[in-house]
């Protein structure tokens, strides 16, 4: 059940804050939040993380299915430990929102502007966390099974 939970409050705030920003913002236009740090710079991107791979939005919508599927299945047959299932449902939600946008707009809106990163959004924002937890708690339990060993 927190999976589900945290999935869709995920895919929820992300596309709440796109549309925020598609409301309110003209296509290139930025307003500086934190000077110099932080801005937000409404974008648009056809492509994957970066920009990479512009305009095959048929890829990465097939991708975000498989990849949302997998971790759904996974998730309810193997009833992973709890950190598992934060994890897989940040990822799981941040894959939906940014599905959401290729389904219906062909291309991901992207606003959260660092200066010195490429432009991202709440979607990629969970993405990574959820696969950096993902990875650290792998980590973790590999260490922590071969210590026991």
């Amino acid at each position: 059940m927190r999976f589900f939970l945290v999935a869709v409050l995920i895919a929820v705030m992300d596309q709440i804050t796109k549309w925020l920003i598609i409301l309110n913002f003209s296509l290139g236009e930025r307003l500086t939040v934190f000077q110099p740090w932080l801005h937000f710079t409404y974008v648009t991107n056809t492509g994957a993380a970066f920009g990479i791979f512009p305009g095959r939005a048929w890829f990465f919508v097939a991708f975000s299915f498989i990849i949302i599927a997998g971790i759904v299945f996974y998730n309810c047959f193997y009833r992973p430990a709890l950190n598992m299932r934060i994890t897989t449902a940040l990822i799981t939600g941040g894959a939906a929102g940014n599905l959401i946008d290729r389904l219906f707009r062909s291309e991901v809106v992207d606003f959260i502007d660092l200066g010195w990163w490429p432009v991202f959004n709440v979607a990629d924002s969970a993405i990574f966390c959820g696969a950096a937890g993902l990875l650290f708690f792998t980590f973790i339990k590999n260490k922590n099974e071969a210590a026991h060993e």
